[in-house]
């Protein structure tokens, strides 16, 4: 639980946006294409319809909010001295 210092309202925030992105993902499922699922012709699906495009345009949310998550906490526990292994900094 972070209660305060550096990251502790975006952190735990953007860990719950990548929460609701996964949500949202799993609503609004991506069209069948190249062969994805199994048994679906190997060429292009066709048009995208407007739950796929959801799908498609969430992934960006999902995985930005994920990356950003990352930065901030690394940057949390690189501050905090008994913390540094958990940000893994490496000197070369």
């Amino acid at each position: 639980m972070l209660r305060t210092g550096r990251g502790s309202t975006w952190g735990p925030a953007l860990v719950g946006l990548f929460g609701v992105s996964l949500i949202i993902a799993g609503v609004f499922v991506t069209d069948p294409a190249l062969g994805y699922p199994p048994g679906t012709p190997k060429g292009s699906g066709g048009p995208q319809s407007w739950h796929g495009t959801i799908h498609g345009v969430n992934a960006v949310l999902c995985f930005g909010s994920l990356t950003v998550a990352c930065f901030v906490f690394a940057r949390r526990f690189a501050a905090e001295p008994g913390a540094r292994g958990w940000a893994a900094t490496r000197s070369a």
